[in-house]
């Protein structure tokens, strides 16, 4: 069959489509028909297969915004690999955690993103890439030692991404968290525990623990020695904090209690303990608050700061009296030397006084001498007797006083006589 370029007549073999029988005119158009039906059916179905692959690519978009926006949302640090190992994903806490962005990890091997060492050895240690891809792997503890020399204490678990039905698995993904802020909240637990519990066998200081309601749960062997109790008594829970407190010392008790309420730590305070024995000792005491039930109490046994106390105020007592006998002692002293001193110095005025006395008493006798001469020379009734009388009186005089010098300078023997105080 050709087409006639004169017209619209068509031939079949070697004449015109027309001039053909009807039979051979009605194949030809249902071949015809036939053929634009196969075209038409396979545009339908290229068609369908456009909107088919569109469809999937939505739905894979939308498949991949979800895992994205998942992978985001999860706080631990998320790895996924495909089967030979190397990243294909990570979530921002995995990038912050090893250092290495997903651009920098896509394409490399897991061993190099994620290097991990062992927490004891410190040897590395390697991914378990063949166990996980067969099961899903135990968690277990490591050290990551991400890019830039950063270590962390890190928990990771791994397990395999599955194909459809029982294949092999596609790849594995990486689950971990990093444990370094737990692991030394762990080690200064530990650390305090250790610390609470040698102080607690210390017997440095008295340690109790008890109710809201004054019972004493536990208490360690310094309280016990401080208030003469046994273990025997606490473990009978017939320990009560008010039976260890003397009436005068209960205000403070209640005081403690009101603060432990109000903001959960009673400041430190003193007071007594009644001893087994009936005696007081003399403690400094504090608590806090352990839970809502609960609260411990701390006491240190004052009795030697006490004692010591006592015996260096009497110390000081002594010290002020024999400080007061020093002072007087030096007063009387201070008294003596300057009476001393009023003594040498009377002394010599006395030694100056005789040697005056004794030099003046030379010269009364010439005058006594000389005026006793001239008067007995003189006769009765002379002009000058009156006078030469005169200076004799006053010489004599003069002599008296002599003698009261020389008395006075030691230098004379006194003789004591019976004289009229009324008169003297």
């Amino acid at each position: 069959m050709r087409a006639d370029p004169r017209g619209l007549n068509l031939h079949v073999g070697g004449g015109s489509f027309w001039a053909q029988p009807a039979g051979q005119v009605v194949i030809a158009l249902a071949i015809m028909v036939g053929l634009t039906a196969l075209v038409l059916w396979n545009a339908a179905l290229l068609l369908r297969e456009s909107d088919a692959r569109q469809a999937a690519e939505a739905t894979l978009r939308a498949s991949e915004y979800d895992l994205a926006t998942t992978l985001r949302s999860i706080g631990d640090g998320v790895i996924a690999t495909d089967a030979e190992a190397r990243v294909l994903r990570m979530n921002p806490v995995a990038e912050q955690l090893t250092g290495w962005t997903l651009g920098q990890a896509r394409g490399r091997t897991l061993d190099e993103v994620f290097p991990l060492l062992d927490p004891g050895t410190r040897q590395p240690i390697k991914p378990r890439f063949q166990e996980v891809l067969r099961k899903v792997g135990p968690a277990r503890q490591a050290i990551l030692k991400a890019r830039g020399g950063r270590e962390l204490h890190v928990s990771e678990r791994g397990a395999p991404i599955l194909g459809d039905g029982q294949g092999p698995a596609r790849g594995l993904v990486v689950v971990f968290q990093d444990n370094s802020a737990q692991l030394l909240a762990q080690k200064e637990l530990l650390r305090s525990q250790r610390l609470f519990g040698r102080l607690f066998e210390s017997g440095i200081i008295g340690i109790i623990v008890s109710d809201t309601q004054g019972k004493i749960l536990e208490a360690n062997d310094a309280f016990l020695r401080l208030v003469g109790r046994s273990r025997d008594e606490l473990v009978d829970g017939a320990m009560q904090l008010d039976q260890l407190t003397p009436q005068g010392s209960q205000n403070s008790d209640l005081e403690l209690a009101r603060e432990l309420r109000a903001s959960g730590v009673a400041q430190p305070r003193e007071k007594d303990y009644r001893h087994k024995d009936g005696g007081l000792v003399p403690a400094l005491v504090g608590g806090a608050v352990l839970d809502a039930d609960t609260w411990i109490g701390f006491a240190l046994d004052l009795t030697t700061q006490k004692n010591a106390e006592e015996a260096q105020a009497r110390l000081a007592a002594e010290a002020r009296r024999e400080l007061a006998g020093r002072l007087q002692a030096e007063e009387t002293l201070r008294k003596t030397e300057i009476e001393l001193r009023q003594t040498q110095k009377m002394e010599a005025v006395g030694r100056l006084a005789g040697g005056v006395a004794h030099d003046f008493n030379n010269l009364l006798s010439v005058i006594l001498s000389y005026s006793t001469m001239l008067s007995a020379e003189l006769p009765v009734g002379a002009p000058m007797r009156e006078e030469l009388d005169e200076i004799t009186e006053a010489a004599q005089r003069a002599a008296e006083l002599t003698r009261q010098l020389l008395a006075f300078s030691r230098k004379q023997v006194l003789q004591p006589q019976i004289v009229d105080v009324n008169q003297v």
